[in-house]
């Protein structure tokens, strides 16, 4: 019967306003495999189905019929299409179909690049999702975070600069551990070129990320740079010693690289202490607590007190 196309979509209809999902399911299943051509009726389908695999159980099916209606329901607004397609993003990502997820998400960013923070959120995903699988590709998406923020202007929020900065603390770590691997050898001058060139490249990273003004990124990228000022002065310590030298020679070159430490050791000192300081604004996260930790160890006369530093910060509170 030329009714029988209809007749099912209105039965599926009622059915789904009567909350029976199952039987809504069958008949919706069935009008998609005997009514092919009905186009008219082929979105409303696809909508309906989305509807009633969520509510049976079938969350990957959901995704699939959310896709489709994102790709062709031209009748929908761009706003509820790009809905549907990080709908069908977050289904796949939760169910661990990460291969799905990321196609989609990319996809995604590709054709929504606004609102600024939700496709932020899918190149953090997509960087979340190759962290452990892919180095090449999790660094790609890092900066990518960075670039986008960057260009957002006014669209730019309180959780776009948390990922942004996040993404810098993140691509420095490579360039942290690069510096600490590199050792003070003879000739000494070579080696400590190297290691000072290391140096101020992750100490600029770690400006970078404190530029956005993001509080727990400030005190834990305040933190590293202390100590990457203290492992300098140790690592002038500890250099590899020339082997010609006689006694007085050793002892005379000894003091002299110990004169070269201290400023390192100084400003170790003064940053850390400037971490601590932000205890005066509220702050006082990890990253402050370990700073503290390290002054009483770099400057125990000063900072080995826990008494007086636990009543001073129970004060605040």
């Amino acid at each position: 019967s030329k009714l029988r196309a209809t007749a099912d979509y209105d039965a599926a209809t009622i059915y789904i306003s009567l909350e029976k999902w199952q039987k809504a399911k069958v008949i919706l299943e069935g009008f998609r495999k005997h009514h092919p051509k009905q186009h008219k009726l082929q979105f409303g389908v696809t909508e309906k189905l989305a509807l009633v695999y969520n509510k049976t159980g079938k969350p990957l099916k959901a995704a699939n019929e959310m896709i489709v209606l994102s790709n062709t329901a031209k009748h929908y607004t761009a706003n509820q299409r790009r809905e549907l397609l990080w709908e069908a993003a977050t289904i796949y990502n939760a169910n661990n179909r990460m291969k799905t997820a990321k196609r989609i998400l990319t996809a995604y960013i590709k054709n929504y690049p606004k609102p600024l923070e939700q496709a932020i959120e899918a190149r953090q995903l997509l960087a979340d999702f190759n962290m452990k699988s892919n180095p090449k590709q999790y660094y790609h998406w890092l900066r990518e975070i960075i670039k986008a923020d960057n260009r957002g202007e006014k669209d730019r929020t309180r959780r776009t600069h948390y990922l942004a900065a996040n993404a810098y603390m993140q691509l420095t770590l490579p360039l942290f551990k690069a510096y600490k691997r590199a050792r003070l050898t003879i000739p000494l001058k070579r080696s400590l070129k190297k290691k000072k060139n290391l140096m101020e490249k992750v100490v600029k990273s770690y400006d970078n990320a404190m530029k956005y003004r993001v509080a727990e990124i400030t005190t834990s990228a305040t933190y590293y740079i202390a100590e990457i000022y203290n492992d300098f002065a140790t690592a002038l310590l500890q250099s590899q010693k020339p082997k010609n030298l006689n006694a007085d020679e050793l002892d005379q070159y000894t003091v002299l690289i110990e004169e070269q430490a201290f400023p390192f050791e100084e400003k170790a000192i003064d940053i850390h202490v400037a971490n601590v300081n932000q205890i005066k604004d509220g702050i006082y996260d990890k990253w402050v607590k370990d700073s503290l930790k390290k002054l009483r160890k770099l400057s125990p006369a000063r900072y080995e007190k826990d008494e007086k530093a636990v009543s001073y910060v129970d004060a605040i509170y």
